[in-house]
């Protein structure tokens, strides 16, 4: 408030009202003012005036309207952090959209995308709240998220909580208690396995679909007489959890020698040494990549320098059971992330219309076939063993454009880590 008064000419009067008034010059500097003439320079002359009581009133009513002003400015600004936002015509009240991953990750970025074009012609207020987990120790939600998205839920009259993602969803489901009874909730990309039996009657859950079964026929039709299988998840919650599903549907595999390997027990150095050797071996393998994320890493890659450094690893030969990976491996079948988003966006329309029944969906988006045919072709995999329903796509060109300074000398570093460990 200080600094505000003291600036410009109203900050001036003010402080003049304050302090007093400057004292007079003494008189021998004012004979010497008048004895400078009228054409000395840097000199200003102001008939004296009488003493009058007009200027003090006048400081007085600049002052009262200044404090006024402040007053008012401030007032709004707090206004604006704590009142809530008004309803619609509609009566319907705001969504809170809380994403377990920052829009940095090319996952967390195409379902919020897909949620908000659902949403653009929507005239509910949509907010968002990233949780970012992947930078976080553990990987989990930082202690303050929870506070935070309870303080938004009760200051914007949130109507409608979407928790996107294992992350989010577990932290509202962990939480339940705290958040209002009529709070309508949808937890968007839980996987096929989890979830309570009985939901409750204001929560909608939609699946997140991966394709287990399919992307190991796939693996060996384009990969002939391959047996040994990686199986790469993130160390983050969601890779832990998908990793335990996925483990279960290995079991009816039994001729095939499978390697699962989490982010929380391996680092990136050392997941590029083992893929790398077997990539040097004469032993046939594939590698089917849901995600990767390592709690073991000294240092933050990005998620795009992440997957290159792996398929280049892998010498290509990778399936992605989710779309991010598709530029840098062979294909799979893959669940859209911007088609998820805006399942996501047109369920929450439904649901606050009144549309909707609450539980389990069971029509959500499915995985879909895509193959990269520049990479397929470049590994001399012949295309009469690719199954007619697959979509083709090339490598983006330019997309090592995305990768920063900081992310290829990370990638030098790892790379010769890799290098003497061999």
């Amino acid at each position: 408030m200080k600094n505000i008064l003291q600036a410009g000419k109203l900050g001036q009067k003010i402080a003049l009202l304050r302090n007093g008034p400057l004292p007079p010059l003494p008189p021998a500097d004012t004979r010497a003012l008048a004895h400078a003439g009228p054409h000395a320079r840097g000199v200003v002359f102001a008939r004296p005036k009488k003493p009058s009581a007009r200027p003090a009133r006048m400081h007085l009513r600049n002052l009262f309207w200044a404090v006024f002003f402040l007053t008012g400015v401030a007032s709004a600004c707090r206004a604006a952090d704590t009142a809530p936002i008004p309803h619609d015509e509609n009566g319907q009240k705001n969504v809170l959209v809380v994403s377990s991953y920052s829009e940095e990750i090319e996952w967390g970025h195409d379902v919020i995308s897909g949620f908000s074009k659902a949403f653009s012609e929507h005239k509910y207020p949509v907010s968002k709240y990233e949780l970012g987990v992947l930078r976080n120790p553990g990987m989990v939600p930082l202690s303050s998220d929870l506070e935070n998205i309870l303080l938004r839920v009760r200051q914007k009259n949130v109507s409608l909580l979407v928790a996107i993602d294992t992350a989010a969803i577990e932290l509202v489901r962990e939480n339940m208690a705290q958040f209002p009874d009529d709070l309508k909730i949808i937890f968007g990309g839980t996987l096929a396995h989890y979830g309570p039996q009985n939901p409750d009657a204001h929560v909608v859950y939609i699946h997140k679909h991966i394709e287990f079964a399919k992307n190991m026929a796939l693996g060996e039709k384009l990969f002939p007489g391959a047996k040994k299988v990686f199986v790469l998840t993130g160390g983050g919650l969601e890779g832990r959890t998908l990793e335990l599903a996925l483990k279960q549907a290995a079991n009816t595999y039994r001729d095939h020698d499978f390697e699962f390997i989490n982010g929380r027990d391996l680092s990136t150095a050392k997941l590029l040494e083992r893929i790398g050797a077997q990539a040097l071996s004469e032993e046939p393998f594939f590698v089917l990549l849901f995600s990767w994320a390592s709690q073991k890493d000294d240092y933050y890659l990005s998620a795009n320098l992440r997957e290159i450094v792996i398929m280049n690893a892998a010498k290509g030969r990778a399936l992605s059971l989710m779309g991010q990976n598709l530029p840098h491996c062979a294909g799979g079948y893959t669940l859209d992330g911007s088609e998820m988003g805006a399942f996501i966006g047109e369920t929450a329309k439904k649901m606050l219309a009144g549309n909707l029944p609450v539980g389990f969906l069971e029509k959500t988006p499915q995985p879909k076939l895509k193959l990269n045919k520049e990479k397929l072709l470049a590994m001399g995999v012949p295309l009469e063993n690719v199954p007619p329903s697959a979509v083709f796509y090339a490598t983006p060109p330019g997309f090592l454009d995305d990768i920063g300074p900081r992310d290829v000398a990370i990638a030098l570093a790892v790379v010769a880590a890799v290098i003497a460990l061999l």
